[in-house]
């Protein structure tokens, strides 16, 4: 239940912020980028539930691609990511 809600936290936040992001952007289109962001954790949370192929598959390049070292700077991880958002955000604002 508590990573059912999480999934739907960051659903619901990514729409919001996305919607405020990018105001002009089709709804259509920030409902795709959404629904890819979280479907690694709906595809995680489904092989916690059913462990068969190609969840199997999916979770073995999960655990992977994913760092073995614990991230402990979390100010850090965060700036780093609203840094890539503002990326996103001014090249896409400048190809307008």
């Amino acid at each position: 239940m508590r990573d059912l809600f999480r999934t739907g936290s960051d659903f619901a936040i990514g729409l919001i912020l996305s919607a405020i992001l990018f105001p002009g952007a089709p709804i259509s289109l920030i409902l795709l980028g959404v629904i890819g962001g979280v479907l690694p954790d709906v595809l995680q949370l489904a092989y916690t539930k059913i462990r068969r192929e190609p969840l199997i598959a999916l979770q073995k390049f999960h655990g992977w691609i994913h760092s073995q070292e614990k991230i402990r700077n979390v100010i850090g991880g965060i700036s780093f990511q609203i840094i890539v958002v503002l990326i996103i955000k001014i090249t896409i604002s400048s190809a307008y």
